[in-house]
C-alpha cells in the first residue's frame, strides 16, 4: 500500500483501500450490515482525506514515513504460531479471561476463558456477530462516529476483526479481563493491521480492562497499526482502563481511545507508552450527562529516537463533572515528545471542575518536547487548571542518593522511576505494575535490578 502526500485519497492508492475492504467483504463470516457500515467508513475517510500538517492536531507530525511506505495487510497464513511461553511476559496474572490477537488474527487456543458471569459477552467480533449479532450491530452502529477523524474512518472500513464486551447492568466483574495485540513482523515486507474494541458497560456495571499493544522482537521489517477503542459507559457504570504500548522499535502507531460517560458514571484511564518509532495516542473524552467522573493519566518512556504524540479532548457537555488529567514524559537521546491537551467547558456545563498537568523529566540535552495544554471555558461558574513543567533530576537528590553509596547509575535509575510511580501505581494489578518495572529500565538501556 503506498500513499502519497496529497489533499485527497482518491489520488493516494484509493484502489488499495477498496482491494483490501473488498477481500473482507467477501469473507462468510461478516453479515452484510457490517459491510456496509465498513463501505460507508471507507467513504467518509475519501470524503475526509489524509489529515496534514495544516490541521492544528496534526502539525508537528511528520507522516510521511507512514504515508509513502508499501505496507501491506498482515496474512493469516504466514502469522507464527505461538505458545503459552511467548506471551508469558506480557500476561497479566490477576486475569482470568483473555483474548489474545496475533497480526490482527484472533487465536483462540491462547486466549483463556474461565467463570464469566451469565450475560457476559467477552469475544471477538466474528464469534459475537454469530452468537449476538443484533447487540453487536447496534452497540458498533451506534458509536461509530462520523467525525473528522481520517484514520479512524479507514480502521473502521479495514478492520479484520475486533473485541466485542457487553457486561450486563448491575454486575461487577472483580478479575481484570486482558486483551493482548501481539505483532509479529516475520516478513520482508512492511505491514499494517486495524486493532479494534468495542465496549459497553450498562447500567451500574463494573469493569477492568487491561488492553496491550506488543510488537515481538526482532522485527524483519516495519509495520502499521491502526487501533480504535471504544468505551461506552451508561449510568452509574464503572471502567478501570490500562492501555500499554510496547511495540517493536521499527513500529509506527496511530491509536484513538473515544469514552462516552453518561449519568455518574466513573471511568479511570491509564496509557503507558513504552516502544514503537512513531506513535501517536488520541483520547477524546465526552460527558454526556451529569455527575460523570473521569481521570486521566499517561506515561511515556522514550529512548533513541522515538516519537510519541498525545493528544486529548476532555468535553464537558453537561454540568456537575469532574476531570482530572496528569501526563507524564521521560525523555532520552534523542527522543521526542508532544502533549497536546484540550479541556472544554460548554456554555451549559455549569459546575464542571477539571485540571491538566503534564510533566515531563529530561535526561538528554539532545530531547526535545513541546506540551500546549488548553482551556476553551464557556461557562462562568466552573474550576478549571492547567499546567506543564519541564526539568531535569535535581543534583541535591543525585548527591544525597550518592553519600548513601550508590552508584550514579542506580541512583538515576531510582530518582526516573519515583517520577514514572505516580502513573504506575494507579494501575489496578501487582503483577503489571512489576512488568513495568523492568520495561521502564529496558526502556532506558538501564540494568538497575533494586
Amino acid at each position: 500500500m503506498a500513499i502519497q502526500m496529497q489533499s485527497k485519497p482518491t489520488v493516494i492508492q484509493e484502489e488499495a483501500f477498496r482491494n483490501h475492504l473488498s477481500r473482507l467483504q467477501s469473507c462468510e463470516q461478516y453479515p452484510a450490515w457490517l459491510t456496509s457500515l465498513k463501505q460507508e467508513a471507507l467513504n467518509r475517510f475519501e470524503a475526509l482525506g489524509l489529515p496534514s500538517r495544516r490541521q492544528e492536531a496534526w502539525r508537528s507530525i511528520d507522516l510521511a514515513p507512514i504515508l509513502n511506505a508499501q505496507f501491506r495487510p498482515f496474512d493469516e497464513k504466514q502469522r507464527p504460531h505461538l505458545s503459552q511461553a511467548d506471551i508469558a511476559p506480557y500476561v497479566c496474572q490477576e486475569a482470568t479471561n483473555r483474548l489474545v490477537f496475533v497480526n490482527g488474527f484472533y487465536d483462540a487456543d491462547l486466549s483463556t476463558f474461565t467463570s464469566l458471569l451469565a450475560g457476559c459477552v467477552v469475544g471477538d467480533f466474528q464469534s459475537a456477530s454469530r452468537t449476538h449479532g443484533d447487540l453487536l450491530q447496534s452497540t458498533l452502529s451506534s458509536l461509530v462516529t462520523e467525525g473528522d477523524d481520517a484514520f479512524e474512518s479507514l480502521n473502521t472500513a479495514l478492520f479484520g476483526n475486533g473485541v466485542f464486551i457487553s457486561i450486563p447492568e448491575n454486575t461487577v466483574i472483580e478479575a481484570p479481563i486482558e486483551i493482548l495485540f501481539l505483532t509479529a513482523a516475520n516478513q520482508d515486507v512492511p505491514q499494517f493491521g486495524y486493532p479494534r474494541v468495542l465496549v459497553t458497560l450498562n447500567p451500574h456495571a463494573k469493569l477492568n480492562l487491561i488492553t496491550r499493544s506488543v510488537g515481538l522482537e526482532p522485527a524483519k521489517s516495519s509495520y502499521f497499526n491502526n487501533m480504535v477503542v471504544d468505551l461506552n459507559l451508561l449510568e452509574g457504570a464503572s471502567l478501570q482502563y490500562t492501555y500499554i504500548q510496547s511495540e517493536a522499535s521499527n513500529a509506527y502507531q496511530l491509536a484513538k481511545t473515544n469514552l462516552l460517560l453518561h449519568e455518574k458514571s466513573q471511568a479511570d484511564l491509564t496509557s503507558i507508552t513504552l516502544g514503537g518509532q512513531l506513535s501517536r495516542h488520541a483520547v477524546a473524552v465526552k460527558f454526556l450527562a451529569e455527575h460523570g467522573t473521569c481521570q486521566l493519566q499517561g506515561l511515556s518512556v522514550l529512548n533513541d529516537e522515538t516519537q510519541v504524540f498525545d493528544y486529548t479532548v476532555m468535553d464537558h457537555l453537561k454540568p456537575n463533572c469532574t476531570s482530572q488529567q496528569l501526563y507524564k514524559g521521560i525523555l532520552a537521546a534523542q527522543a521526542r515528545s508532544e502533549f497536546d491537551g484540550t479541556i472544554i467547558i460548554h456554555q451549559n456545563a455549569q459546575q464542571s471542575d477539571a485540571s491538566q498537568l503534564n510533566r515531563t523529566l529530561m535526561l538528554s540535552d539532545d530531547a526535545r518536547v513541546l506540551t500546549r495544554p488548553q482551556l476553551k471555558i464557556d461557562a462562568d461558574d466552573v474550576k478549571c487548571s492547567h499546567g506543564a513543567t519541564v526539568g531535569q533530576l535535581e543534583e541535591e537528590q543525585l548527591f544525597y542518593l550518592a553519600s548513601r553509596g550508590l552508584s550514579a547509575q542506580t541512583a538515576q535509575s531510582v530518582l526516573t522511576y519515583g517520577f514514572a510511580e505516580e502513573v504506575i501505581e494507579k494501575i489496578p494489578s501487582v503483577s503489571v505494575q512489576n512488568q513495568l518495572i523492568q520495561q521502564v529500565h529496558k526502556a532506558l538501556h538501564d540494568d538497575y535490578n533494586g
